[in-house]
């Protein structure tokens, strides 16, 4: 199991001391119910770790009207080259879908 060692990004600083990126350069961002990935938090956190050298994927899912698991999987589907040692990054009902997928 890798170990996270990063300085705090509190302080403004990049994350490219971060050693577990090296072996884990995929990270797919996968927002909640009502969110996008343009939104919030979402886009500060993709700079951050492009900027450590991370390939960062935050794909739009179906949100909110006609949304169903089968239309969540479908677009999770689309990345599913990129699994292979993964970060996957979840926010509310985000964090939920990828604990079941």
């Amino acid at each position: 199991m890798n170990t996270l060692r990063a300085q705090a990004v509190t302080d403004g600083s990049n994350l490219g001391a971060c050693d577990f990126f090296e072996k884990m350069s995929n990270v797919i961002i996968v927002h909640g119910v009502g969110g996008n990935p343009g939104k919030d938090w979402f886009p500060w956190l993709k700079k951050e770790l492009e900027l450590a050298g991370c390939n960062v994927l935050a794909p739009q899912f179906p949100t909110p009207k006609n949304q169903t698991l089968d239309k969540w999987f479908a677009v999770f589907e689309k990345y599913s080259g990129y699994l292979n040692d993964v970060i996957l990054i979840g926010h509310s009902l985000g964090g939920c879908f990828m604990g079941g997928s």
